[in-house]
């Protein structure tokens, strides 16, 4: 007997009791209001103290420490408010999870008979079929230019889409952004200088 105190059995998310399911189910702010007077004096006897020390209370004394005791539950209540809030958010994101899959894509206005990532995959194939032909042409001005914003136009897309970088947080666009727009302007600088300079 002493031994199952020491070593509680772990509790199994596959088969839950009816108690824990109830307890899951019940708002944090519910279980904290519960009153006194309902909870079974045989198993829970400090409460059952407690109980009867308020009651022995003088109702100024009693009044006093209800008022602490709401001042003190203020910013409590506010952790719980926003907690399940989350809860609530979170539920209702595993309710209607993000479909990555649909059978057609609206690009510009205009509906594809495909799903998204097909979509993504033969735009990032054509873009390379443009830089192949763009390479082989003879070589002038503007083909380093073209090169390198065709090259980013396809890491912006595999990063939104493959790497999942729209649904993510904002943070992690920033942290993107910033080191692209230093490369960016490193780039016009280095296009700029002329090659005979150095």
């Amino acid at each position: 007997m002493a031994d199952e105190k020491e070593n509680p059995v772990p509790i199994d998310p596959e088969n839950t009791t009816p108690e824990l399911e109830e307890a899951q189910s019940t708002d944090v702010r519910e279980l904290r209001e519960t009153n006194l007077d309902e909870l079974p004096t045989d198993q829970l006897p400090g409460a059952f103290a407690e109980r009867q020390a308020y009651e022995e209370e003088n109702p100024d004394a009693q009044e006093a420490r209800e008022d602490f005791e709401s001042a003190l539950d203020k910013p409590i209540e506010a952790i719980e408010d926003a907690i399940n809030r989350l809860d609530e958010q979170d539920q209702a994101e595993h309710a209607h999870p993000v479909a990555h899959g649909g059978n057609t894509t609206v690009v510009f206005g205009q509906t594809i008979p495909l799903p998204l990532y097909t979509v993504v995959f033969g735009v990032l194939a054509a873009v390379t079929i443009l830089e192949v032909i763009i390479a082989e042409l003879p070589e002038g001005i503007l083909t380093a230019p073209l090169l390198i914003g065709l090259s980013l136009v396809k890491a912006v897309l595999v990063v939104l889409f493959y790497m999942h970088l729209r649904e993510d947080s904002r943070i992690f666009s920033v942290v993107l952004i910033i080191p692209l727009f230093v490369a960016i302007v490193s780039l016009i600088f280095l296009l700029s200088v002329p090659t005979t300079g150095y």
